[in-house]
């Protein structure tokens, strides 16, 4: 069985002082919350489901924010304190300002808890980070970790200088399965201003100016716009179509912007031998927000598919129906349909 490690004292779930960490930095204020779960749709085409409706496609519009609990850790040889603090506010500031989740940190009294139940050997399993993540009420649990964290002497005599090998793993359980969904690595390596030494290397976040932060931001970026948007899809419904404009009931409130990309969805049922019906899903648009106001976002179309996926030699808007289901793409299709144009 897969083991988180945390430390004691320094511990897990963020009990390290976030809010003031980020306020010192200029950071966002961790948005904290006690929501019912939400629920959200698997990015799979097919799925085990009850036939959806137009009524039922709207049930995406309800809240479409996700509730994820997220746990820091940075208990490997060679990390210092303000690393873990600047990784975990990093993270928390990127997924808040998504405007997508509620983040459930530090200041919650069931990560408190959950803290406080670490055994000596400061070890946490995976089913632990699932009970803690239920108790908050979160769909997503995400553990980050330091995982290496080394200094290296480059260069010889006046020239030598030191440099930073880190790396960092993000991982993300859903506390209704029990299941670990998604693991992402992240490693850097850059120049620090520190002075080259043999001996045991303390040091500031002041020694290493930018890179450092600028690597994990890079990394939460990253994380969150593929493997967080793909594993806990924004979903809306169409509002409102005609020949020149396609209205999708989703706005800034909820981190939709212009130039962001969406996929017309049509899902029916599909009995499968066993007697079990499951959902398929067929893409029938690709939508580009062109205008975005708080709850309503106006789209181009840019592509629209006939049977079997393919491409129509124009966009054909008649294929596009109030009510239909639309979701956003992630980053990674973004490129992908570029790629294909």
């Amino acid at each position: 069985m897969k083991v988180f490690r945390v430390g004691v004292i320094a511990g897990a779930l963020l009990a390290i002082g976030l809010s003031g960490h980020a306020a010192a930095r200029g950071r966002v204020a961790p948005e904290v919350t006690q929501a019912q779960p939400t629920r959200t749709r698997p990015a799979q085409p097919v799925r085990p489901s009850q036939p959806r409706t137009q009524s039922g496609a709207a049930e995406a519009v309800k809240d479409s924010k996700v509730t994820i609990a997220l746990f820091g850790e940075g208990n490997v040889e060679g990390a210092q304190p303000w690393m873990r603090s600047t990784m975990a506010a990093t993270f928390e500031n990127q997924l808040v300002g998504a405007k997508r989740f509620r983040v459930v940190s530090q200041t919650s009294k069931w990560i408190a808890d959950g803290n406080a139940t670490g055994s000596a050997s400061g070890l946490y399993d995976p089913s632990e980070v699932v009970r803690v993540g239920k108790q908050a009420q979160a769909k997503y649990a995400v553990v980050l970790r330091m995982t290496r964290v080394k200094t290296n002497k480059r260069g010889f005599g006046p020239l030598a200088w030191t440099e930073l090998d880190m790396a960092m793993q993000a991982q993300v359980m859903n506390t209704e399965t029990n299941v670990l969904v998604d693991s992402k690595p992240f490693e850097a390596k850059f120049k620090t201003g520190l002075k080259p030494t043999s001996g045991p290397t303390v040091f500031n976040e002041g020694d290493f100016g930018s890179p450092f932060s600028d690597a994990v931001k890079g990394f939460a970026e990253e994380f969150v716009s593929t493997t967080v948007t793909a594993l806990m899809p924004l979903d809306t419904v169409v509002a409102d179509v005609s020949a020149a404009e396609t209205i999708l009931a989703a706005g800034s409130d909820i981190g939709v912007a212009a130039a962001s990309e969406f996929d017309v969805l049509k899902e029916s049922p599909l009995k499968l031998p066993d007697g079990t019906t499951v959902m398929r899903t067929t893409r029938l648009a690709r939508l580009r927000v062109v205008r975005v106001e708080a709850r309503i976002s106006y789209t181009e179309t840019i592509e629209t598919y006939g049977d079997g996926g393919i491409k129509d030699p124009a966009p054909n808007t008649g294929r596009i129906q109030a009510g239909m289901l639309a979701r956003l793409a992630t980053a990674s299709e973004k490129r992908e349909a570029g790629k294909k144009k």
